[in-house]
């Protein structure tokens, strides 16, 4: 059996995709059965200009894992994406067994993929956030910026209303990553 998916847009416009896995697929939570609907949240999918570069940053400085890999290609890419000809180098990024995952989507074909415009804001309907829950942000945060790491936020930010510290910051792409404190 294949794993089975399909891809919607919600009324903004942003990507959705429901995945079901076979019995010898996916995490364990996926197959529990109960009356809900959607079981949860499994990943989330950021289009990547190069692998090499995206690992190096969230593999080598953020330590996230590669669970797994594949080049994705064929009539069903293809319909998936709504690409004709597509393929995807795909490569599944986590911190544990049981965490989301971020899944970096390399299109090796089409391969036009346009970068984040510049003046991009927080407010822009298509901006992407994803936030990264962390056991302590100073290190983080000295870390990135021994790394050279742009800053978008103005380095750390107290939250409001609470004891919780916050940075924002780009990956090598644009994408937008909230790093906040358990």
């Amino acid at each position: 059996m294949t794993v089975k998916s399909f891809k919607f847009k919600d009324p903004d416009g942003h990507d959705l995709e429901l995945i079901w896995f076979p019995p010898d697929k996916g995490k364990k939570k996926w197959h529990e059965q109960n009356e809900q609907l959607f079981l949860g949240i499994d990943h989330t999918a950021i289009a990547v200009s190069n692998t090499e570069q995206s690992l190096k940053f969230y593999q080598e400085l953020l330590g996230l894992k590669i669970k797994e890999s594949s080049l994705n290609t064929g009539k069903t890419q293809a319909d998936l994406d709504g690409l004709p000809h597509a393929v995807v180098r795909i490569t599944s990024l986590s911190t544990t067994e049981k965490g989301m995952g971020i899944e970096l989507l390399d299109y090796i074909k089409p391969s036009e993929g346009r970068s984040r415009p510049k003046n991009w804001t927080s407010t822009v309907l298509a901006n992407l956030q994803i936030e990264l829950v962390v056991n302590n942000i100073q290190d983080i945060v000295k870390e990135l910026q021994n790394n050279g790491v742009k800053f978008i936020s103005s380095h750390l930010v107290q939250l409001k209303n609470t004891s919780k510290q916050a940075c924002l910051i780009p990956d090598p792409d644009g994408h937008v990553l909230l790093f906040i404190e358990e």
